[in-house]
């Protein structure tokens, strides 16, 4: 499962993020069922080529979270249609427990070179809701303090008792 997983952020975000203790603990979160929030697809031979799970969320605002994962030699529009299907059945099925008046979405994270998936989901009536940025830098020393005169940092630690008090 990690290997497919990584495979599949290497192909399209060129790097790796899953290990098997990240998955581990993505599957023992309260709440999570891997018998009825997971599936696979796999070959006659046992190897997992397909991954689907669903996350959900539920609150005022039911926000349920999909996400899937082809791998590129088993890749075709067909399996990734049948785990989109799945996934949005799955998730219908988490409209019985949201609150009453909830507005319950679906909602999908795809990086936006991931062409194939964005418009499989566009393809499904998905609607695109808002473009995220992730940035970074390499730092190879230490910053350099700029902070103008007469500025304090500290932890917010102290605010935040004050918060929690605040009514």
């Amino acid at each position: 499962m990690v290997s497919l997983c990584n495979a599949g952020t290497r192909d399209v975000g060129g790097m790796e993020k899953d290990t098997v203790a990240r998955r581990r603990l993505h599957w023992q979160r309260s709440g999570f069922h891997l018998d009825s929030d997971t599936q696979v697809a796999e070959t006659c031979t046992g190897d997992i080529v397909a991954y689907a799970a669903v996350k959900d969320t539920v609150g005022t605002l039911a926000r349920i979270h999909g996400d899937f994962q082809v791998h590129r030699e088993h890749d075709s529009v067909m399996l990734r249609d049948r785990l989109l299907g799945w996934l949005e059945h799955r998730a219908r099925a988490s409209v019985l427990h949201a609150p009453e008046g909830a507005r319950v979405m679906l909602t999908h994270n795809v990086l936006a070179h991931d062409e194939a998936r964005k418009q499989d989901l566009l393809r499904r009536g998905y609607e695109l809701v808002h473009h995220t940025l992730r940035m970074r830098m390499a730092l190879s020393e230490a910053p350099v303090d700029s902070i103008p005169e007469g500025i304090l940092l500290r932890s917010a630690a102290r605010s935040a008792c004050h918060f929690e008090n605040h009514s």
